[in-house]
C-alpha cells in the first residue's frame, strides 16, 4: 500500500510554509502528487462559518476581493515552497475551508492540516476536527512546532477497541511500513487488562502479516488522562507520529468529540494521524 496523492491545506498563517514543506517531503517519500488547497470566505464575524459560506453571494464586492486575494497569496506560497520538482496541483476558491477540503479530498489519499488555527483569520482557517469529520479520508494533523516529516520516524498506535481505530491502522500502513519502530499502545480501565492484551496482540499479529514488526505496550489508566499517557509513551519511544481513531458525532452546528480525540487534536506535540 502507498499514498498516491497527498492534500495540504494552505492558509496565510505563520505555520503554513512549514506545513507545505513537510507535505512536500512526504510526497517525495511516497512518490505521490501533492495537491495544495485553500479556501477563504468574506469576513462576517457575526455569522457562523458554514452559514457565512452559504451567504457568499450577499457580501459586498470588496469583501469578495479580500477573500480572493487571500487565496491568491496562499497559491503563491504553495508554488514557492513546493518547488519546481514536486508533482503538484492547486485548488483554491472562495469557500468555507473545511467544506472545500471535504469536497476536493476525493482526489487524495491523505489530508494534511495544521493543529492550531487560532492565528489564522476564522474565514481562512481549516479546523482539524471539522476536516476529520467531513473529509472521509485520514487526516494528518501537524503541530506548529513540527517541521520534519514523520515518515521513517517511530510510530505509536493509540489503540482502542473501535471501528475508527481499525480504520486508522489500515490508513496508516504506508507510514507503518517505513517506521523506525512501531508500538501498539493500549491504556486500559480497571479490570480490562486481559481483554486489552488480547486486542493489542491481535493488532501486532495483523501488522506482522504486513511485514511490520511492532511491540505491545499495555498500561493501566492512571490519574492522568489517556491522551497524556499516550503522549508520554510517544516521548518515551521517541516517536514522530501517533496513529489513532478519531471519535465524534454531530450536534447542532458543531462536532462533539470523545475526550481523547478532543485533547489529542488540541495538544499532541507530534504529528497525529486520525481516521473517522
Amino acid at each position: 500500500m502507498n499514498y498516491a496523492a497527498l492534500m495540504v491545506y494552505v492558509d496565510n498563517g505563520g505555520q503554513a510554509a512549514g506545513r507545505i514543506a513537510l507535505a512536500r517531503d512526504l510526497a517525495a517519500t511516497f512518490d505521490a502528487a501533492l495537491i495544495g488547497v485553500s479556501g477563504s470566505t468574506p469576513r462576517r464575524p457575526d455569522v457562523h462559518p458554514p452559514a457565512r459560506a452559504a451567504l457568499i453571494g450577499e457580501h459586498p464586492e470588496s469583501e469578495l476581493e479580500v477573500a480572493a486575494a487571500n487565496v491568491q497569496r496562499a497559491a503563491a506560497l504553495f508554488e514557492k515552497v513546493a518547488g519546481p520538482h514536486c508533482r503538484r496541483e492547486w485548488c483554491g476558491t472562495i469557500d468555507y475551508p473545511a467544506r472545500l477540503i471535504a469536497r476536493e479530498a476525493r482526489g487524495a489519499d491523505l489530508v494534511i492540516v495544521g493543529q492550531d488555527a487560532s492565528e489564522t483569520a476564522p474565514c481562512d482557517a481549516a479546523d482539524a476536527g471539522d476536516v476529520l469529520m467531513r473529509a472521509g479520508r485520514p487526516v494528518l494533523v501537524v503541530p506548529p512546532t513540527v517541521h520534519t516529516s514523520p515518515a521513517g520516524a517511530g510510530v505509536v498506535i493509540g489503540w482502542a477497541e473501535t471501528r475508527e481505530a481499525r480504520r486508522a491502522v489500515s490508513d496508516a500502513l504506508p507510514f507503518l511500513q517505513r517506521a523506525r519502530h512501531v508500538s501498539v499502545a493500549h491504556v486500559y480501565a480497571e479490570g480490562e487488562r486481559e481483554s486489552a492484551c488480547r486486542c493489542v496482540d491481535d493488532v501486532v499479529a495483523f501488522l506482522d502479516r504486513h511485514k511490520i514488526k511492532a511491540e505491545a505496550v499495555v498500561q493501566p489508566r492512571t490519574g492522568t488522562s489517556t491522551a497524556k499517557q499516550l503522549v508520554a509513551i510517544a516521548r518515551e519511544k521517541h516517536a514522530g507520529l501517533i496513529v489513532m481513531g478519531g471519535y465524534g458525532h454531530a450536534r447542532l452546528r458543531e462536532w462533539v468529540f470523545g475526550g481523547v480525540t478532543r485533547e489529542m487534536l488540541k495538544t499532541s506535540p507530534v504529528c497525529l494521524l486520525l481516521s473517522h
